[in-house]
């Protein structure tokens, strides 16, 4: 009788957290959606696209975050073979996408695995983030 109680007011208090951590998070994403509704409205943008960027917005605070790999700081532990093999994995299919690479692998194996343990450094950026830019000159 003890163990049924015990265990039936922790199910009950770890339903009642996440709750009240699903409530928190859609109070503030509905709080950020009021906001950008207050700026697009003050600053007299057409509907149509006021409606489109709420859209976009709202697919984006929606979607799964892909967690970096600097993100991961127990990747640090691994062996240099395992953190070799790893970027390979995540890396190489990406860069067997480009033709010519594909065609340089079938001549040299190790190719794809020395390019994405050794040139490859990925980047995370953020919406509107450019990731080259022209150079401006300075007169």
């Amino acid at each position: 009788v003890i163990f049924g109680m015990l265990f039936g007011s922790t199910l009950i208090s770890s339903v009642a957290a996440m709750l009240l951590d699903f409530q928190l998070l859609q109070r503030d994403r509905w709080e950020k959606m009021r906001t950008l509704q207050l700026f697009l409205r003050q600053h007299s943008i057409p509907a149509k696209l006021s409606k489109e960027i709420q859209s976009q917005v709202s697919v984006r605070m929606n979607a799964e975050r892909f967690i970096a790999r600097r993100d991961v700081e127990v990747l640090n532990m691994l062996s240099t073979r395992f953190r070799d093999t790893l970027s390979t994995e995540l890396h190489g299919p990406i860069l067997t996408t480009n033709l010519f690479l594909r065609i340089c692998d079938q001549l040299d194996d190790a190719l794809i695995q020395d390019l994405a343990t050794h040139c490859v450094e990925w980047i995370a950026l953020q919406a509107g983030q450019e990731p080259f830019k022209p150079k401006c000159l300075v007169e």
